[in-house]
Order: structure tokens, then C-alpha cells, then sequence
């Protein structure tokens, strides 16, 4: 494989390459002056003819550039100090704490984005530029990593959630009623709506966030349906159902223990129960990566801190052995 000189009119060198096609090769010499607009030609003989090849050095011009602009972006995007993070509504208020911290620590900024599970999972699907994805479920985290949109072994369990119904019909003055037995739990949820012909009862969206399909889990353990039940109120995230409750709009809802934590509303705990983690499948949250960056690598990292793990706990999750990935 040969190649010849050959000079623009600013005097730029180029390589213009020979290709030798079997054993026969026909060699043609560019000694001519050539521009940025001119087509180059290299014959390649065959027994048959002669083939020419047309290369646009204008193409191949902008092909570097594209290339060369690719690269910088690329870097831009790894010394970026910001992190995007997409976070699960019941998480919101901890992960508000963790971003605080994160940016006291390291210098860098973190801009929050919440909702439902499901909302995010779609919105990364179409193109979302968030760097990490903080889900309150395992499902949606494994598919992204599955399909390419995660950092492969980035994936680990940061929480595993409590549900909890609120109600100001309920008012809890001691330990043993704040966490009652499956069975104390079934009678006093049964005693609640008995004679309450117009009930209604929140939980968030079942197709969308976790915490809604834990509640429904609940209630098909309790045997109750909307059959049994005058109105179901879902809202769209855990976040909506809370504000149903406390606004009086239903009498009863399915919420995270965390918000019950986290809530500015002083009358709030004592008006709800710790429902049973034999009545729903554990709400194990994980977290996973979604685009590499120092600040990102960073972020990662620091939510492991023994620190930030003990917020969590305060906050009202489970972090004993999180870190498997499932």
C-alpha cells in the first residue's frame, strides 16, 4: 500500500492512497495543484476496466471537524461539575440532604428532578440527560442497564422502603400500635372502614410508582377492593398522595414512612400505622448510572459514605446489606 503527495493551493500536504487490486495495479501520479473543493481520483486496474473512486476532501474536511467537535464535547461532558440526578418522589426529601452535603464536600453542583418511577424510566428511554437514576423499584433500573442506557455493574440497591397508612381517623400513642402485628393490623384496618359507606382511600399510581403497587398488594392481603370501597383516589406519585391525605381530600392513604419523617405537618405522626412487611413485597430501591463524569464518578461514590448511609436509615429506610444487586 503506496502513497503519493499531494499539495493544496495553501500549500497543505495530503495523502492520496493507491489501491492494488490482485496483481495487476495501475499507478496514477497526482503532481497537479488541488483545493479544499476538488475531487480526488485514485484508478484501481482491474483485467476487466478500470474503477474509479471519487474521494471530496470538502467531505473528508468536515468529517475531521465533526470528529475533532465530538472529542472536545466528550471532554467537556467528563470535566463536567454538575450531576443530574432523576429521583423517586418518596426519596425527594433525603436525597435533598444528600445533595447538600455532596456539594459542601466536592464544590460541584447537583440539580434534582423528581417523580414517579415509571415517568423517569420513560423519560431516559427518550433521550433524558440525567447522569444518575435513583428509582424506588429493581425492575426499571435492570432493564436500562440491560438496554444499554446504564453504566453495566453501576447498579446496586441504596434503600429498601416502608409503607405506611395515614389516616386522621387512626392515632397512634404508643410503639405497639405504631407497628402492629399482621393480624392486630388486618382487625384495626377492618374496624376502620366498617360502617363507612363512602370511604375513600389513596395510593399512588400502581403502574408507575412502586410504593402504589405495595398498596395494592395490601389491600388484595386484606381482601378489600373497590367493590368494598365507595372511591380509590391514585395519584400520579407517592409525593401526590400524601398532599390527598393531608388535605382532606381521602380519608385514608398508603404513603412512605419517609415522608411521615420528613413532613413539615406536626399532627402527622400520630395518625398512621407501620403496615406489615409480610402484607407486600419489599420495595427494594436502586440506584443506577447513567453517564460517566469525574462529578458523576464522584456522586456514586459518596452516597456509599457510612454518613450518608445512616441519613438514610434516619430517614426511614432499610440500608442492611443494600449493596447486592438483584
Amino acid at each position: 500500500m503506496l502513497y503519493h503527495k499531494c499539495f493544496d493551493d495553501h500549500s497543505h500536504l495530503f495523502l492520496v492512497r493507491e489501491l492494488n487490486v490482485g496483481s495487476v495495479a495501475k499507478n496514477e501520479h497526482y503532481d497537479k495543484m488541488v483545493s479544499y473543493e476538488m475531487l480526488v481520483e485514485t484508478r484501481v486496474a482491474y483485467a476487466s476496466g478500470a474503477l474509479t473512486i471519487k474521494i471530496s476532501l470538502k467531505i473528508l474536511w468536515f468529517t475531521l471537524i465533526g470528529f475533532l467537535i465530538s472529542i472536545t464535547n466528550a471532554s467537556a461532558d467528563n470535566q463536567s461539575t454538575t450531576v443530574t440526578v432523576a429521583v423517586a418522589s418518596n426519596f425527594l426529601p433525603t436525597m435533598k440532604l444528600i445533595a447538600l452535603a455532596y456539594e459542601k464536600h466536592t464544590k460541584n453542583n447537583v440539580v434534582l428532578s423528581a417523580g414517579s418511577t415509571g415517568k423517569h424510566y420513560a423519560q431516559i428511554l427518550n433521550g433524558a440527560p440525567y447522569d444518575v437514576f435513583f428509582a424506588a423499584d429493581v425492575q426499571r433500573p435492570k432493564k436500562l442497564e440491560d438496554q444499554g442506557f446504564g453504566i453495566r455493574g453501576s447498579r446496586s440497591t441504596y434503600a429498601v422502603g416502608a409503607l405506611v397508612v395515614w389516616s386522621t381517623h387512626i392515632d397512634t400513642v404508643n410503639e405497639e400500635q405504631l407497628l402492629p402485628l399482621p393480624t392486630v393490623f388486618r382487625t384495626n384496618i377492618q374496624q376502620l372502614l366498617s360502617g363507612q359507606s363512602n370511604y375513600t382511600i389513596a395510593l399512588a399510581n400502581p403502574k408507575l410508582a412502586p410504593y402504589g403497587k405495595a398498596a395494592q398488594e395490601v389491600l388484595a392481603a386484606l381482601e378489600l377492593s373497590e367493590d368494598t370501597i365507595f372511591k380509590m383516589v391514585r395519584g400520579e406519585n407517592i409525593s401526590q398522595t400524601l398532599q390527598f391525605v393531608l388535605s382532606g381530600a381521602t380519608d385514608l392513604g398508603f404513603i412512605a414512612l419517609s415522608q411521615v419523617r420528613f413532613s413539615s405537618n406536626k399532627d402527622i405522626n400520630q395518625h398512621y400505622w407501620i403496615v406489615p412487611q409480610s402484607l407486600y413485597t419489599p420495595i427494594e430501591q436502586q440506584v443506577i448510572q447513567l453517564r460517566q463524569s469525574i462529578a458523576t464518578d464522584q456522586f456514586m461514590r459518596f452516597i456509599k459514605k457510612p454518613s450518608i448511609q445512616k441519613l438514610i436509615e434516619n430517614s426511614g429506610y432499610h440500608t442492611q446489606g443494600t449493596a447486592s444487586v438483584g
